[in-house]
């Protein structure tokens, strides 16, 4: 049986419906995976009742370092500062993370038009910025970053048949990510 933690926001209506949609998706396509999904945790995620910051550690702790992988949502203004932890937690144990960013600022990348004018005036950047600290955690950590779900899905499908997945999945989603460009 495959672990896998879910390390998304869980605040939101937006944050909630995408982690709900996530473990759909991973459970109906992916046989025998045991997904922790923290917003699922009633003992700590019920915010009408308390929960100190020892019991949410405490609880998302042990599933996490149980996990032969860790999907983390980079979506949002910034990446969630639990994430953040999450991603690191899971780097010190040597659990690579999926990471799935699905921000659509980052389309368009060969455009020369974007790209002048981030070389112009970087104030006009079209790009979307991540944490550089904690990207280098994913990358050196054998990990990859996905833009859709259905590279999220891939991603994990392919972990489970098989524990060589890092360059498959690179490669599968190089040569999508050409095709839609080659279709632009």
């Amino acid at each position: 049986m495959l672990k896998g933690y879910l390390a998304s926001p869980l605040f939101t209506i937006g944050e909630r419906y995408l982690n709900k949609e996530i473990a759909k998706i991973l459970r109906g396509s992916v046989k025998d995976l045991d997904l922790y999904v923290p917003q699922e945790n009633s003992d700590i995620n019920n915010k009408t009742q308390h929960a100190s910051s020892m019991q949410v550690a405490e609880a998302d702790l042990k599933p996490l370092s149980d996990s032969n992988f860790v999907i983390a949502v980079l979506d949002g203004n910034e990446i969630d500062s639990g994430v953040s932890a999450e991603i690191g937690v899971a780097h010190a144990l040597g659990i690579p993370v999926i990471a799935l960013f699905s921000d659509i600022r980052q389309d368009g990348n060969k455009n020369k038009d974007k790209i002048q004018a981030l070389v112009y005036d970087s104030t006009e950047s079209n790009f979307a910025y991540r944490n550089l600290f904690t990207i280098g955690l994913i990358k050196l950590g054998n990990g990859i970053i996905v833009k859709t779900l259905e590279e999220l899905e891939y991603a994990v499908r392919l972990m489970f048949e098989a524990n060589e997945y890092a360059d498959d999945i690179k490669e599968y989603i190089e040569t999508k990510r050409v095709m839609l460009n080659e279709e632009e």
